[in-house]
């Protein structure tokens, strides 16, 4: 009994001991930092969005609220959906009409690429790079269509011109010659696989090029290489402008990559080794692409995709 009694308050201090030993590792922990919202990788912004089916690559169909695109589940993970707001320039209030058009619907083709760390209008910037705009060219909530899209309307009448005269001659490091609604403060590069493209939706161009501030300087590379699609519906009453991310085995992933001396002689050099390339060597394909394009089909525009 008296060696418990000994050994009871040595016992009680060493627990003593590890409570508080215990109890200041706790107070001076840094707290875990809290648990960020999860993106959805496959469908990151708000909108109407339609996932690929699992399984081997197929053509599938994408069916959103007035207006339906088919793509390849090898190339696209999903489609969405965005609605972009009405901005005229008045209310842009500058001289760069970025953005300025009527309210129109986006699809956004989701690629395989992992998402960057970006968010809201820099993200939606970096996923049009696969994107489709049915652009109407009436809107009468504006008075005047003309002065409150100028841009808008201006591409829309040279296009309709070009589709007519069809031209087939292009030059590298001039400004742009091609209408597209992309070219408020920037210009086309140059001009490759150039081509008209007719389908039941509508009729339009097809080129590759890279968008850039300064075409003497401009270096072609994976990264900005784009194929862009500028067109009109059938009954003339929207502009169709689709881009699309693609890249090739023989050119270098980014501008820094690049070894080249830039310069027109360079551009032109590159618009014919572009040219030579078979469009099936792209990744994605430029053929898969185009099908893309002709299987365009809105309720809105009264047009149906190809058969």
């Amino acid at each position: 009994m008296s060696e418990f009694l000994l050994r009871f308050p040595r016992r009680s201090l060493y627990f003593v001991c590890v409570c508080c030993f215990c109890l200041m590792f706790l107070a001076c922990r840094k707290p875990a930092p809290a648990a960020s919202s999860a993106r959805d990788e496959v469908c990151p912004l708000e909108g109407v969005c339609v996932r690929a089916q699992a399984g081997p690559s197929h053509d599938e169909v994408c069916r959103l609220p007035d207006i339906s695109v088919q793509y390849n589940t090898g190339d696209f993970a999903s489609c969405l959906l965005v609605s972009q707001r009405r901005l005229t320039m008045q209310e842009n209030g500058t001289d760069v009409p970025i953005d300025v058009g009527p309210a129109h619907s986006l699809v956004l083709l989701r690629d395989k690429r992992p998402l960057p760390k970006l968010s809201g209008d820099l993200l939606k910037d970096y996923l049009k790079e696969n994107s489709i705009s049915l652009v109407p060219l009436t809107d009468g909530s504006v008075a005047s269509y003309p002065a409150g899209y100028p841009y808008v309307y201006k591409a829309a009448e040279e296009l309709k011109k070009m589709l007519v005269k069809r031209p087939v001659n292009f030059s590298s490091g001039l400004r742009s010659k091609i209408p597209d609604l992309t070219t408020v403060d920037v210009e086309h590069a140059f001009y490759a696989k150039v081509r008209y493209i007719d389908f039941p939706a509508g009729s339009g161009i097809l080129f590759l090029t890279q968008y850039t501030q300064e075409p003497d300087f401009v270096l072609i590379n994976n990264d900005d290489l784009a194929l862009v699609f500028q067109g009109l519906t059938k009954d003339g009453r929207f502009y169709i402008d689709a881009h699309f991310n693609l890249h090739h085995a023989s050119l270098p992933k980014d501008s820094e990559a690049a070894t080249e001396k830039p310069g027109t002689a360079y551009l032109k050099k590159a618009e014919k080794q572009l040219n030579d390339l078979s469009d099936d060597s792209f990744e994605p394909s430029i053929a898969r692409l185009v099908g893309v394009i002709q299987s365009l089909a809105s309720e809105k525009a009264g047009t149906s995709g190809k058969p």
